[in-house]
């Protein structure tokens, strides 16, 4: 095993108190996976001592300064994360639950001697020890595919609602992944929305607004936004800015629901195959005979066709917007914001988020005060029963309540409350002037007496007790 002597200070995203204050980094010998930033190891132990959930460390490669930009890239996300849990602390959430596809983050970032040579490097959670696959596999592996095609749409739905809010968020700290692909994206395999976005260290942080960061990489490359793959194939690198990560997410979403890319029936995807397609069609409709028609996949197309079906039309309206008009014009683009709104409708229970707006309002609204009554709402009947006996026996004098009853007709909203006492005490006395009751009088003194709200049984008995 190596270890890792950390020799600089460490910053942490504070979700473990076991990552604030670092001395040593115990990894295995061989490094698991590697790419074009770093070499990627497994974690053993951090002070001795196993972690409270299985961490790999990246280490940076230094090419012509790469390692620093790493760091500092890291560092700036880390910053901005940590700014966002403290606001969500203050409402007593937690930052991996209102943000699910951040599982993947960077938990620290420290600097260090291993082999005697000065590292730098990060650390995150281990995904495939939570249940996690990467999503290539999803794509290349059939076994897995196999699995996925098992996941309903509305848990795809949820992982393309996480995945979104997750670049709202970057976005909102001015951070760009730029390099976002199959690669970088895992998924669960399971109806839990499980996903989590991994290789941050690859973009850049917009310090000011006079920032220009650029990104290298290989054209070839499918999630890439047009103009990121025009100027790679002119030049090998490309200038990006916060609107970057736009496309890329919303072909990760279209990949998410159908395990395809929005343009797989094209045979190429370039300015002059997408010019043709839509001059003639309103994606995602295709045409066999279509010059650009992908050969490959002809006896298919109605089948896939057909899979558009499966999800809400606002939903395939937020995907044609971006690959047809937003090819050429990133103004067009369905805005992470957008696409959060028009997949909530279709979310599974418990997927959904509230705004910070929504919850602040909701947690400390004030408790509303209990209104107090001249006379409860469930007490009224018994009330105004014992009234009017009081006011037929002249124990009381109606003219002499009339303030009382207004004011119970106010707080309970029972409108006319004064006239309809009346009504019943005159109802009353000329029912029994003759004392005889008709039929007709004792429908009528009934009617009044319900209308009042006097309890039937008291109205059956002023009924059977002459006054006279």
């Amino acid at each position: 095993m190596k270890v890792i002597k950390v020799t600089g200070s460490v910053s942490s995203l504070g979700l473990d108190p076991h990552f604030e204050a670092i001395k040593t980094i115990e990894i295995e010998d061989k490094c698991f996976a590697e790419g074009g930033f770093g070499r990627i190891y497994h974690c053993i132990t951090v002070d001795k001592k196993k972690c409270h959930k299985p961490q790999v460390i990246k280490i940076f490669k230094d090419s012509c300064g790469s390692a620093a930009h790493s760091y500092r890239t890291i560092m700036g996300l880390l910053n901005g994360l940590k700014r966002k849990k403290e606001e969500l602390d203050e409402l007593e959430i937690d930052l991996i639950d209102y943000y699910p596809a951040l599982f993947g983050a960077p938990q620290f970032v420290f600097e260090g001697e291993l082999d005697g040579e000065y590292v730098q490097g990060y650390s995150a959670n281990n995904l495939t020890k939570f249940g996690y696959v990467c999503f290539t596999d999803v794509l290349e592996k059939n076994d897995v595919m196999e699995k996925y095609y098992d996941i309903s749409i509305e848990s795809r739905t949820g992982m393309a609602y996480h995945l979104v809010r997750t670049f709202e968020l970057l976005k909102e700290i001015r951070y760009i992944h730029a390099d976002f692909k199959s690669d970088n994206f895992f998924v669960g395999l399971g109806d839990d929305d499980k996903c989590a976005l991994i290789d941050y260290d690859s973009g850049s942080i917009i310090e000011n607004l006079n920032d220009e960061p650029f990104t290298a990489g290989t054209p070839s490359q499918d999630m890439l936004a047009p103009e990121i793959r025009s100027q790679l194939h002119a030049t090998g690198h490309a200038k990006v800015n916060l609107h970057t990560d736009v496309w890329s997410v919303a072909v990760a979403c279209h990949y998410l629901y159908f395990l395809c890319h929005p343009f797989y029936s094209l045979s190429e995807v370039s300015d002059q195959s997408v010019s043709a397609y839509n001059a003639k069609f309103t994606w995602p409709a295709i045409d066999k005979s279509f010059k650009y028609i992908n050969e490959d996949i002809v006896d298919y197309i109605d089948d896939l066709q057909e899979n558009y079906t499966l999800i809400d039309n606002e939903i395939i309206k937020c995907f044609r917007y971006t690959f047809t008009s937003g090819y050429f014009n990133p103004n067009y683009r369905t805005s992470y914001s957008q696409w959060r709104m028009k997949l909530t409708p279709s979310l599974p229970e418990g997927s959904e988020r509230k705004s910070l707006e929504w919850i602040r309002r909701h947690k400390f609204a004030p408790e509303p005060q209990k209104p107090t009554y001249t006379v409860s709402p469930e007490n009224f009947a018994g009330y105004i029963s014992e009234l009017a006996i009081d006011i037929i026996n002249h124990k009381k004098y109606l003219h002499q309540l009339k303030d009382e009853l207004q004011k119970i007709e106010r707080e309970l909203n029972k409108p006319r409350l004064y006239d309809k006492t009346q009504a019943f005490i005159t109802a009353y006395f000329d029912i029994w002037a003759d004392g005889v009751i008709t039929e007709t009088e004792r429908r009528k003194f009934m009617f009044t007496g319900k209308t009042l709200g006097v309890n039937p049984d008291v109205v059956e008995m002023l009924l059977a007790t002459n006054p006279l």
